[in-house]
């Protein structure tokens, strides 16, 4: 018979990996900035001014909105976790 239910180990291991790549995701949404905001000094003209002061701040947006997804699945897969761990406590 195939097992129904969770293995909470396998499951919180998973979560703290989701985690790890949310905050990698973070680490790279910061470094892009910083170098976009770096271009400033090294590219001048109206390509510029529309790549970094409109292309960026759209796509940083994207990239904020993606790690706000993720978090909100670790968010209920930990949820999920713990309604589990009761279930399986009775």
């Amino acid at each position: 018979m195939a097992m129904i239910g969770m293995d909470v180990e396998q499951a919180t291991a998973s979560a703290n990996k989701w985690k790890s790549q949310s905050d990698q995701l973070a680490q790279l949404t910061t470094t892009m900035n910083q170098l976009v905001t770096a271009l400033d000094q090294i590219w001048k003209g109206t390509d510029a001014t529309k790549f970094i002061h409109t292309d960026w701040p759209s796509q940083k947006k994207n990239l904020d909105q993606c790690k706000q997804v993720v978090d909100k699945m670790i968010q209920e897969l930990k949820q999920d976790i713990e309604e589990q761990k009761n279930a399986s406590s009775k």
